[in-house]
């Protein structure tokens, strides 16, 4: 198991990572940085409220836990 540290960091650079991928990947489609910008924190955003609610609904759910 991850130490909660760990976690956050893992976590913290897995959103970076993807953030910076969407940035190139929209401005590569655009060419047009603002909206570039804008798009990119709106999906960010929005990323990482769902994986906050994918993460509580996962926690409910029991199949392939190990419950010694």
């Amino acid at each position: 198991m991850n130490k909660p540290r760990r976690a956050m960091a893992k976590a913290l650079s897995w959103e970076a990572f993807a953030f910076f991928l969407t940035l190139l990947i929209v401005y590569g489609m655009t060419g047009n940085l603002a909206f570039t910008l804008e798009l990119s924190l709106v999906c960010q955003i929005a990323k990482i409220f769902f994986l906050y609610i994918h993460e509580r609904v996962w926690d409910k759910i029991q199949w392939g836990r190990n419950n010694d």
